[in-house]
């Protein structure tokens, strides 16, 4: 009997919907922010505002009270629904015919499409991950919706993307009318990026080339533009973008962050304590011709920019000639050819610069051998820098010597060699230490007994005894990259050393006086764990 009764009790808690007063609540929601809104757009057109709360607020009265009184749910809401649509549109008919005719609101397909897009559009500048920016550092709109260049931004920041995680320093496109291929290099490797969509790849292009300021229809002559963009909250990159076309194609190159190089010490390059002092020796030294080598995309440049930069432009008159405007130090006077120009016109320039009486040129490149010749008859008054593309010291000064012609000229202009190489810098955050072989520290002339570990790489952390990729380097495992040098500097009894062409005792002479080969410098990076 009791468990009768408790069944009866249930049963109306049971049939109550939930589903009925949620729909009610959720139409007087509605109802209530549409009449906010007939409110505030009143206000704005000085219309008879407490004329049409007046109506809007009776419908509203009559919907509810038809909602309430009707005993089928369903056929009260429709009239409620009736009444509040009612109140709405003898609003809107009023205003319409008040208000200007671009301020009318139109039922329209395209209005309610604009509002969607809009709203996407706004969620899209909120979840960009790569925002370009103007020259003044402020954002532009990213591209999205039905903006031609939403898809092109798309690609661009997930390429983007990868690069400025991995810290990469170069991305480049290849693009034909078949193919298009996009390679982005980490510390000097590599990565080929998945993007075989020629005809999306190009309007990456032309996205790229617009925003960098370059000639978009400019197909096959050589731009140079920089690109700026943010990554993240407030990650700030400047990229060069270089352009160039030729019949089998477009390319396109972006050197990311490429500026950070200008303005380092010769501390911070890389070199080791003894070579910072012998580096001090030459740029104290004046006069004479002190050439950087190293293969090509291995820092040369940044080098060449530190060297003059250690000279004071505000006492001395400093100078560069160089075939590319990239990156300019304050105080310098930079002067610039185009890369097509003939040798004559390159050594007529770096004549009318030598006859000015400066302390130190930088050249970025020799044209041929009589700008060498030209350079080494003005060495005793003046310091000049020269890249050479070589792979030791000793490669380096026989390129120099063959262009200048004359040995002993060549060997009374050199001061010294700066010899460098760009080394992959382990991940601090993922190396994995490790007991070197015994056998393998003789091979490499180190002491077993001073090298207690090494490093290796390993591109993943531990988490809570699970194995992850680490976040510094992407997995990679490696960070960077840091310069390994041999710095060779000439006295009076090496140049005459050169000038006889006495490699071997100029060698063993160089080694008494404290050099240090490239080989040997890269172990001692091993040796710190670098």
């Amino acid at each position: 009997m009791t468990t009768f009764h408790l069944a009866q009790q249930a049963e109306p808690l049971v049939l109550i919907s939930y589903v009925k007063p949620l729909l009610a609540f959720a139409l007087l929601l509605a109802w209530g922010r549409a009449v906010t809104q007939f409110n505030k757009d009143a206000g704005y057109f000085y219309l008879k505002q407490h004329l049409f709360n007046g109506v809007q607020i009776a419908c509203g009265v009559l919907g509810v009270l038809a909602l309430l009184l009707i005993p089928i749910f369903f056929l009260g809401l429709f009239v409620c629904i009736l009444f509040m649509v009612g109140g709405a549109a003898a609003y809107w008919v009023y205003r319409n015919g008040q208000a200007p005719e671009e301020e009318r609101w139109k039922l329209s397909m395209e209005v309610f499409t604009n509002r969607v897009e809009a709203r996407h559009h706004q969620q899209a500048q909120q979840a960009a991950t790569i925002v370009l920016l103007n020259h003044d550092e402020s954002p532009r709109e990213v591209p999205s919706g039905r903006n031609p260049n939403a898809e092109a931004h798309e690609l661009l920041q997930r390429l983007l993307d990868w690069a400025v995680e991995r810290g990469a320093e170069r991305m480049e496109v290849q693009l034909s009318a078949e193919k298009a291929k996009v390679v982005t290099t980490v510390d000097g490797v590599q990565f080929p990026q998945d993007v075989n969509q020629p005809k999306l790849v190009l309007k990456m292009v032309d996205y790229i080339k617009s925003s960098a300021g370059l000639d978009v229809e400019e197909r096959r002559k050589r731009q140079r533009g920089e690109l700026r963009f943010r990554s993240g909250a407030d990650d700030r990159h400047l990229s060069e973008v270089i352009t160039l076309g030729s019949s089998s194609g477009l390319t396109l190159t972006m050197n990311l962050d490429a500026h950070q190089a200008v303005n380092r010490k010769p501390a911070d390059l890389g070199l080791l304590a003894a070579q910072v002092e012998q580096v001090k020796t030459l740029l104290t030294t004046p006069g004479r011709v002190v050439l950087i080598a190293g293969p090509h995309h291995n820092g040369v440049r940044s080098t060449l920019l530190s060297m003059i930069s250690q000279h004071d432009p505000y006492m001395q008159s400093i100078m560069t000639l160089e075939t590319e405007k990239r990156f300019e130090l304050e105080g310098v006077d930079h002067n610039y050819l185009e890369p097509t120009v003939p040798a004559q016109a390159f050594n007529d320039k770096l004549g009318s610069l030598i006859r000015t009486d400066p302390a130190a040129i930088s050249i970025g490149a020799l044209p041929d051998a009589s700008t060498a010749r030209i350079v080494a008859q003005s060495a005793p008054d003046v310091r000049f820098y020269l890249p050479v593309r070589a792979d030791s010291g000793f490669a380096a000064l026989k390129v120099y010597a063959k262009a200048v012609g004359d040995a002993k000229l060549a060997a009374e202009s050199l001061g010294g060699i700066i010899s460098q190489r760009l080394v992959r810098k382990l991940c601090l955050t993922c190396r994995v230490p490790y007991k070197p072989d015994p056998a393998a520290l003789k091979k490499m002339n180190l002491p077993a007994d001073r090298v207690s570990q090494l490093y290796k790489s390993s591109g993943q952390i531990k988490v809570k005894d699970k194995l992850e990729r680490c976040p510094a380097c992407a997995g990679l495992g490696y960070r960077g990259r840091v310069g390994v040098f041999e710095v060779l500097v000439f006295d009076d009894l090496a140049r005459s050393m050169i000038a006889a062409n006495e490699g071997e005792r100029l060698r063993s002479h160089l080694r008494k006086n404290g050099a240090v080969w490239l080989q040997e410098a890269a172990l001692e990076k091993v040796v710190e764990g670098v």
